[in-house]
């Protein structure tokens, strides 16, 4: 028989060990892991090809034995099995995407999820030259200089550019010829061959082309008054091809309405369009998430903008800038954006840019915006990001080889480039990454082209 010593201190150990059990069980869940968000402070990130990314550790991010995500991260990526940190230089340029984290260890489990998008190193830039009807190629090198790599023919007055997200396909608006032709783009390389079917018809006079956020639908502004809307395309991420949306008709905005310019922007909720003759712009529609057709949005036109032949968005999607054509001034006219309703609130005044400004693109990084104002120069822009107003950069205008019409910036904002359609050449700018100023010019320019270059883009490359 046991002793009653013995009996208290089979007593103290059972205890002790129902109280370890209790204890335990608040890890274990009474037997089952213990389930932890993991936050990633900060997401969407942004990181650049070749880049080393900060390293980004979540919170709750320790102790397990394995971390995966998916889908796959760009190459040269990865995360911590202990810890699911963010971590590495990416090989990739590549579209925003969401990523799902599952990580496990002998205790417990994890989840979260974050936004990535990886920007795209300058490897090519493309010329449309509305005068021979082609396209010339540049092999960007590491200074931002240009390397003319000859002439593809694409089809009459060959007019505007627009690479995919994911830089696999190049398309080009063919104003006289009524047509869109699509490349695809040799990522070693940067040479062009044209998809099959390619190229594809469209309306009157397409004049300007931009895309939905997942690259799967084209949207064709046509200069033309006998086009009083906007047309589209189904595309085929994997090959390149167009289907007509709403059987190759427009998608109507207001009678006479002769809608040039189109922008869509970052959240892909809506499309924003310029006219080039009337004051009554600019117009919104709206863009069906599923199908990718197009409604009108309500309260649109929002504001009077004489001959609004571009548009641009800010890449934040806060701010709609328009470049007013001519009468009653020349200049850059500032919008805010209601991202839920689509509305747009005009900022006030217009930021002069001396003749006929032709286009403008905003850097990706959202600091500055650079417009062609149908001169010998380029003008730039620094963008307050909390209110959307502009302030000319250090130096502005910046002088060119000839009267530009179209003006470019690499994703990564290291170069601004200029087509110069008076000379039949391209210039290129470094970009001071402070103020925006584009005193310093890239080194050999300009660089030839085909005749009167009208437009220009800046292509990546996956190896």
């Amino acid at each position: 028989m046991l002793s009653q010593w013995h009996k208290f201190g089979l007593l103290v150990t059972v205890m002790f060990f129902a109280s370890c059990v209790k204890t335990w069980g608040k890890f274990w869940d009474v037997g089952s892991l213990t389930q932890v968000e993991l936050t990633y402070a900060g997401s969407p990130f942004t990181v650049t090809q070749n880049v080393a990314m900060t390293a980004v550790t979540p919170s709750n991010g320790s102790d397990f034995d394995s971390c995966t995500v998916s889908p796959a991260l760009p190459a040269g990526l990865t995360l911590n099995a202990a810890t699911c940190a963010l971590s590495g230089t990416p090989t990739q340029g590549g579209l925003q995407k969401s990523y799902a984290v599952s990580a496990s260890g002998k205790l417990r489990q994890g989840t979260g999820t974050f936004l990535l998008r990886s920007y795209f190193q300058p490897k090519f830039a493309y010329s449309a030259n509305s005068g021979s009807g082609n396209i010339t190629r540049f092999l960007i090198l590491a200074n931002g200089q240009l390397s003319p790599q000859g002439n593809v023919t694409s089809a009459t007055q060959t007019w505007y550019c627009l690479p995919s997200p994911d830089h696999k396909f190049l398309f080009v608006a063919n104003k006289s010829g009524a047509q869109i032709t699509v490349y695809s783009i040799n990522g070693s390389t940067g040479a062009l061959n044209p998809v099959s079917g390619s190229p594809y018809t469209t309306l009157a006079a397409p004049h300007s082309l931009s895309l939905n956020p997942s690259g799967t639908v084209l949207y064709v502004g046509h200069d033309n008054a006998g086009v009083t809307g906007v047309t589209a395309f189904a595309v085929n991420t994997a090959t390149g091809a167009l289907t007509s949306l709403n059987g190759g008709l427009v998608y109507p905005v207001a009678s006479g309405f002769q809608g040039a310019s189109v922008a869509v922007p970052p959240d892909g909720k809506h499309l924003y369009i310029g006219a080039s003759l009337g004051a009554s712009n600019p117009y919104g529609l709206t863009i069906d998430q599923t199908s990718g057709a197009l409604s009108p949005l309500a309260n649109s036109p929002f504001s009077s903008v004489s001959n609004a032949i571009a548009v641009a968005v800010h890449p934040s999607g806060d701010f709609v800038y328009f470049a007013q054509y001519n009468v009653p001034a020349n200049g850059v006219m500032a919008f805010s954006r209601n991202s839920t309703t689509g509305a747009l609130q005009n900022l006030g005044g217009l930021y002069g840019t001396g003749t006929a400004p032709t286009h403008l693109v905003a850097s990706t990084n959202g600091l500055f915006l650079y417009v062609s104002p149908s001169s010998a120069n380029v003008y730039g822009f620094k963008i307050d990001t909390a209110t959307g107003s502009l302030t000319a950069t250090p130096s502005s205008p910046y002088g060119t080889a000839g009267t530009v019409q179209g003006v470019a910036v690499d994703e990564t904002g290291k170069y601004v480039y200029s087509a110069n359609s008076g000379s039949n050449n391209v210039n290129g700018f470094q970009i001071n990454a402070s103020t925006g100023d584009l005193s310093t010019p890239t080194p050999g320019g300009p660089y030839a082209a085909g005749t009167a270059p009208v437009h220009i883009v800046v292509v990546g490359g996956n190896p």
